[in-house]
């Protein structure tokens, strides 16, 4: 559901996640180098990111080596046989509820920040 909010004396209209109740949770507006994009109800940060995260879509599957750091498919196959983990490279974050790869691409310009509804002028 799109809604509109009153974001840094910026009218924006936002996807909101959640559970919509904007009086029984805290809200947290998150978005990127152009501003404000979604507006998440959620107990905490943190569950408000892997809200926003499990809504973002993955990346394909033949970008996965990409995310891992990996000029090509080979490499990181040769990486597994070794029975290390592999952790993702700086952008990318797994998704909780592991939608088609699992993996999100993260802009470095994502935020994420707190707000009220008095401060967003909802009502």
């Amino acid at each position: 559901m799109k809604i509109v909010i009153n974001y840094r004396e910026q009218l924006t209209q936002v996807e909101l996640l959640g559970s919509g109740d904007l009086t029984g949770e805290k809200l947290f507006v998150i978005g990127n180098e152009f501003g404000a994009t979604h507006l998440v109800t959620a107990y905490d940060a943190c569950s408000a990111w892997e809200e926003w995260l499990d809504e973002q879509p993955t990346i394909p599957d033949d970008e996965v080596r990409e995310a891992y750091g990996f000029d090509t498919q080979e490499a990181m196959g040769k990486a597994r046989e070794d029975d290390n983990p592999i952790e993702l490279i700086e952008g990318y974050e797994y998704q909780a509820n592991c939608t088609g790869t699992g993996i999100v691409n993260v802009d470095h310009y994502t935020w994420i920040s707190e707000a009220t509804i008095e401060s967003l002028n909802l009502k």
